[in-house]
C-alpha cells in the first residue's frame, strides 16, 4: 500500500480485513496445533496413503507412519506460509491502532483487535451503540488521515 492514495472507505476495509484475518489465524493455529495428530491418527486406524509421496509398501507400518509425518509436515508448511502472509499484511494496521491511545482508539481496538461487536464495545465502554460508531466514525477518518500523511 505504500506510496499509492487510499480512500478512507478502501482504509476501513483494510481494516477490517485485519478483523477477518485475526479470525483466520486462530483458525490457522488451531489446526497447526491439530493437524499433526489428526493427521497421525489415521496411521493406526489402518488408512491407507495415497499420496505420490510414498515411501515403501503401504503394507509396512514405517512406512505408513513416514508418509503421515510428511503429509503433517506439508500441510503445517502451507498453514505457516499463510499465516506469514496475514500477519505481514496486518502488522502496520495493528501498529497504528495500538500506537492511538485516544477513545476512538479504544473503540478501533476493541473492534478490530478483539473482535468484539459493537453492542459488547459498547457495554464494555459503558456508552450508547451510536456513540461509539461515531467514535468509529471520526476515529478511522483521523487515523487515516495520518497514514495518508506518513505515506507522502
Amino acid at each position: 500500500m505504500e506510496g499509492s492514495a487510499m480512500t478512507l472507505y478502501e482504509f476501513r476495509c483494510a481494516l477490517k480485513d485485519v478483523r477477518d484475518n485475526r479470525k483466520q489465524i486462530c483458525s490457522i493455529l488451531e489446526s497447526i496445533k491439530n493437524a499433526r495428530d489428526d493427521i497421525l491418527g489415521t496411521v493406526f486406524s489402518g488408512a491407507i496413503d495415497y499420496s505420490a509421496d510414498k515411501v515403501q509398501h503401504q503394507s509396512d507400518p514405517d512406512a505408513r507412519l513416514i508418509n503421515a509425518i510428511a503429509k503433517a509436515d506439508k500441510y503445517n508448511e502451507m498453514l505457516l506460509e499463510k499465516l506469514d502472509r496475514l500477519e505481514s499484511n496486518d502488522q502496520r494496521f495493528e501498529r497504528m491502532i495500538c500506537e492511538d491511545d485516544s477513545i476512538a482508539g479504544e473503540v478501533i481496538r476493541l473492534y478490530i483487535l478483539d473482535g468484539l461487536s459493537w453492542k459488547e464495545v459498547a457495554l464494555q465502554l459503558k456508552y450508547s451503540e451510536s456513540y461509539v460508531r461515531g467514535l468509529w466514525n471520526n476515529g478511522t477518518i483521523a487515523m487515516w488521515e495520518r497514514f495518508e500523511k506518513a505515506n507522502e
